[in-house]
């Protein structure tokens, strides 16, 4: 086992969560690490295209204000990797550049992160965690800290650490984002703007260095969506089931 490192904090996760908690926490004046089992940072933003990072209100209260508008601001400012569409949704980003700015955004901020770490293990002391146990390239690396936030999005470190968990066989239920090459945008755009020419359900933007960013999406039972005919064909001929066609983006 390598030398132990001692923080004030550890973020188990550099996920959106767990980079904010990071970022708050050295912004606040402690000595925080954050560790993450990718070589990047942005968890489902950056690793599972789950763009746009949506904003979310509750009876006209903002709940997505501080980091995440200081994200996309600053990411569409100085980096040109996001856009605000008319749909007025700030949250369309370009993962792979989002992934370098996270790593600004730690740096800056005095985090200090370690990549392809793996955690393995927790130390308790009593009723709280005095260590974790990580793996890093084949090697076990030991950290000691005053408090840990579990961001992990499986519960991991709270698993580790006996913490009394929800025990039901209810799932999230399952959905699919995907990468397809050797697509015409060009073309694509066209046949997006036949069906919906004054882009009330969707979004087309051509990007000065020729680049296209396009955005649709709908539920089964918007009426309204111009797209909806092709979706219904698709039902009709087999192509598509029910419950694919209940939500697309």
């Amino acid at each position: 086992m390598t030398a132990c490192e001692t923080y004030d904090v550890i973020v188990v996760g550099g996920g959106s969560s767990g980079v904010a908690a990071a970022v708050a926490s050295a912004r606040a004046g402690a000595n925080t690490l954050l560790i993450e089992q990718n070589g990047y940072l942005g968890g489902t933003a950056t690793a599972s295209l789950v763009t746009p990072m949506m904003p979310n209100q509750s009876k006209g209260v903002n709940l997505t204000e501080g980091l995440y508008e200081e994200v996309l601001l600053d990411l569409a400012q100085r980096w040109g990797g996001a856009q605000r569409f008319s749909d007025n949704n700030p949250g369309w980003v370009n993962p792979e550049l989002l992934k370098a700015y996270l790593d600004e955004l730690c740096t800056t901020a005095g985090v200090t992160v370690r990549y392809d770490m793996t955690l393995i293990g927790v130390e308790r002391h009593q009723e709280s965690i005095s260590a974790l146990n990580c793996i890093f390239h084949g090697q076990t690396v030991r950290y000691q800290a005053k408090r840990f936030i579990d961001a992990s999005g499986n519960a991991t470190l709270s698993y580790l650490a006996n913490v009394p968990m929800l025990d039901d066989e209810g799932h999230q239920a399952l959905s699919l984002r995907f990468i397809m090459g050797g697509v015409n945008l060009e073309q694509l755009a066209d046949w997006i703007r036949q069906w919906d020419p004054d882009n009330k359900n969707s979004a087309i933007y051509r990007h000065p260095n020729g680049h296209y960013m396009l955005s649709t999406a709908h539920t089964l039972d918007d009426d309204s969506w111009l797209l909806r005919p092709v979706f219904e064909e698709g039902l009709r001929e087999g192509l598509i089931t029910e419950a694919e066609a209940a939500y697309f983006q």
